[in-house]
């Protein structure tokens, strides 16, 4: 919390005279390539959110509180930007066995840099590489490192509609623990602004998962709304909606983000 605090001040001290639109990263299943204003630092935070995955057999249900990002511009064209959830727990009963097997934890750390290309006020194309750090624990907690990259892409049809598409790849742990595989996919969705502060989203997102034990396609349909305040202030609230048995059923979410 102290960083925090020392990063945003020294941000403060060297904000622009004339400060581009709030960049923000959520809400949705895709990346815009935008990046944060040099001198500037953006802080998005999922307040709240919550998955359900059932079957006939089990019932999964996962909470997170204040998953949150700093991302913090270093030059016109790129931004650097570090990730924490402080706590998810998840709760797993087993209908047959009539048992409840409850995991809380502190996430890992997440680390990430962004370049776009084009105007730096508009850009039409990014790429986006992270790595996050083993400090958590399950369920958050993937128990080793993992990395991956991005390729955020904007397409503009008007002032008020715009394509997004998010390609992806990444080395994520298997789940025996020992090891990693590749996933990979990507996500498209189109960004619709209502007014001057009140934009729609819809999307879908499809990964594949390689894991040598359990390979397994994810895919969702989302859906959420923004609205920005006078004061560089964005609330958002949205789901995401899993459309075969290996994706969450119903994932819910409210958060914000705010530019410094």
């Amino acid at each position: 919390m102290t960083a925090a605090v020392i990063i945003l001040a020294l941000a403060s001290a060297v904000v622009p005279a004339h400060a581009r639109e709030l960049c923000a990263e959520r809400p949705g299943q895709t990346t815009p390539p935008c990046t944060v204003e040099r001198g500037r630092v953006v802080l998005e935070t999922s307040l709240i959110g919550w998955s359900l995955q059932q079957s006939a057999t089990s019932r999964e249900d996962t909470l997170t509180i204040a998953q949150s990002t700093v991302r913090i511009g270093i030059a016109d064209h790129g931004e650097i930007a570090i990730g924490l959830t402080p706590f998810a727990t998840r709760r797993v009963r087993d209908n047959l066995a009539a048992t409840v097997n409850q995991q809380s934890g502190v996430g890992d750390l997440v680390f990430a840099v962004k370049r776009s290309f084009g105007r730096a006020d508009a850009p039409g194309v990014a790429i986006r590489a992270y790595v996050s750090a083993p400090v958590g624990r399950p369920p958050s907690g993937a128990g080793n490192w993992t990395a991956g990259a991005a390729v955020p892409v904007s397409i503009p049809f008007s002032d008020a509609i715009e394509l997004s598409l998010t390609p992806e790849i990444n080395g994520v742990v298997n789940g025996s623990g020992r090891g990693h595989h590749l996933s990979y996919g990507g996500a498209a969705g189109l960004a619709f602004k209502l007014t001057g502060a009140v934009s729609f989203n819809t999307d879908v997102r499809v990964v594949r998962d390689d894991d040598p034990a359990s390979a397994s396609t994810k895919a969702a349909f989302g859906t959420s709304v923004a609205y920005l305040t006078r004061g560089n202030l964005q609330l958002d609230v949205g789901g995401n909606f899993g459309v075969n048995r290996a994706t969450p059923g119903v994932e819910l979410y409210f958060g914000i983000a705010k530019q410094f």
